[in-house]
């Protein structure tokens, strides 16, 4: 609403400009505006546009892979990772918008530096609250809506969706100064409309001056901000939250991405929220435009996100989040890769794959805080990540945890496992074949069957790769001929058998076998 020139003039910009950034504060709009733009693209403008949100990542040196997913490349080979991306991108007219990049400034300026030095025909759009510093950005500021034309609007339309009409000319005086102290911000507008029901708009804009109006005395230390505005609208929103609402926001702020509603009941009940004041809380916090859901899942906002983690860190719960949210991924990835050699497997892999920023962020938890247990989580994850392109991911916590883990024979040898099918799919032969030794070597100290089927499937794995179907047989057979290894151990094994059959020229056998798989 309201944004109709600065759409234009940002498509305008986007076919002339290399890098364009959205600049301005929190709540302004900046993603919004980006996305319109880009979805009223002309049709010939770029063969293809790549949306990559930074919002979720935690760990800094994962960018290049986050945006190489948001992209589609899935790179198998021991490449740089930006190298890999370039090459890609390669001279295509390509638009890559990067959403919400202030927590990566230095890491961004750097990839953006080597993508649009190497791709002539590479445009990029992002969004941050501070310019990037690249040569030859072209920073575009996103300013408020105007208070007194459309953010009023706004007002107007979203009290009307909640069922709230200005019933006279006092009531249309009040909502035009609930705008002008709001300074057309769209986000604390679209707060402010959601408390209505509940608050009279001459109500709120008493409190809004009273407020307020301080901050803009001359002698005033605390200078006026449309930061300090979002801050007390979402301030208001939460003083209006009942209490189960507030700890439920509060508890919200762990999950670094979407997360589905079940997950949202597992992860925040406890004390006085039960499931049952859960569900009634994500209602009102839907009411008061704190959270959307889309299908199954629930979404909160950066910044709502942000308020609720100030709180979650005042009630001291914030340690106590973080254990309970990473034990309920480390639970999700245990029980995916025991369902993924079954029927559930589609099941699980969309399970891994919807969660996949909140069981690297439980990952990173319990890498600082129990490093075994971050083993054994990257060990579960490792042949889904193997398998689903997430090669770069998959190497960088695969790596930390082999580094700082002292973990039991199984679990390195699970570790190591998952490493060497990585390595063998980006093509590092040598390294894998010395991680499907260790992997023989540990699964023999810890006695375990299953295991030394899994390090035979990944010595097969690499004979298959460099060209020897025959011994690649021969490792899956004995392997097949020792008991006790689990049914899914054994189908790996099986599955080496159905490679080597074909490269042998046995297809017929091969087909035989992989129906009976």
């Amino acid at each position: 609403m309201g944004r109709q020139q600065d759409v234009a003039t940002l498509i305008a910009r986007l076919q002339t400009e290399r890098l364009v950034t959205l600049v301005g504060t929190g709540g302004v709009g900046k993603s919004r505006l980006a996305e319109r733009a880009a979805g009223l693209l002309p049709p010939d403008a770029f063969e293809s546009v790549h949306w990559a949100p930074l919002w979720s990542l935690g760990s800094r040196s994962l960018l290049t892979a986050l945006v190489a997913d948001a992209c589609g490349l899935s790179d198998h080979s021991s490449r740089d990772p930006v190298d890999a991306l370039t090459a890609w991108i390669g001279s295509r007219r390509i638009l890559l918008i990067l959403d919400s990049c202030e927590h990566l400034i230095g890491e961004c300026a750097k990839l953006l530096g080597a993508l649009l030095a190497a791709c002539p025909a590479l445009v990029v759009l992002a969004t941050s609250r501070e310019q990037l510093g690249v040569a030859g950005e072209r920073a575009v500021r996103v300013d408020p809506l105007a208070p007194d034309s459309d953010a009023l609007e706004l007002l107007t339309e979203r009290a009307a969706a909640a069922g709230v009409r200005w019933e006279n000319a006092e009531d249309r005086v009040a909502a035009a100064e609930v705008c002008h102290w709001l300074e057309g911000l769209p986000l604390a507008v679209e707060l402010a409309a959601a408390q209505l029901p509940e608050r009279s708009v001459r109500g709120m804009a008493r409190l809004l001056s009273d407020r307020l109006a301080l901050a803009e005395q001359p002698d005033s230390t605390v200078q006026p901000s449309r930061h300090r505005v979002l801050r007390t609208t979402i301030g208001w929103s939460h003083e209006l939250c009942e209490p189960t609402e507030r700890l439920l926001w509060a508890r919200l702020s762990v999950f670094r991405s979407d997360a589905a509603l079940d997950e949202v009941v597992r992860v925040c009940r406890g004390g006085p929220l039960t499931d049952e004041l859960v569900d009634e809380a994500i209602a009102g916090l839907r009411r008061k435009n704190l959270v959307t859901v889309h299908g199954d899942r629930l979404r909160m906002l950066d910044t709502v996100r942000e308020y609720g983690a100030m709180w979650l860190s005042e009630l001291g719960e914030a340690g106590a989040l973080a254990d309970r949210h990473a034990e309920h991924f480390d639970a999700v990835a245990a029980a995916a890769d025991r369902e993924w050699w079954g029927p559930d497997q589609a099941a699980a892999y969309t399970r891994l794959s919807d969660s996949h920023e909140d069981l690297c962020a439980a990952l990173e938890h319990f890498l600082a805080t129990d490093p075994p247990r971050a083993a054994t989580l990257a060990g579960n994850l490792g042949f889904f990540w193997a398998c689903c392109g997430y090669l770069h991911e998959a190497g960088h916590y695969l790596e930390e945890c082999m580094l700082v883990a002292e973990a039991p024979a199984s679990v390195l040898a699970k570790l190591c496992w998952s490493l060497g099918v990585v390595r063998c799919l980006r093509g590092e032969y040598q390294e894998a074949a010395g991680l499907a030794e260790r992997t023989r070597t540990e699964a023999l100290r810890a006695a375990d069957e299953t295991l030394l089927a899994d390090a035979a499937y990944l010595q097969g794995l690499l004979m298959l790769l460099r060209g020897e179907p025959q011994e690649a047989m021969r490792t899956a057979d004995r392997a097949l001929a020792r008991p006790h290894a689990t049914p899914a151990a054994a189908a790996r094994c099986r599955l080496v058998r159905v490679f080597a059959l074909t490269a042998s020229g046995s297809v017929q056998s091969a087909r035989v076998e992989a129906e009976a798989l």
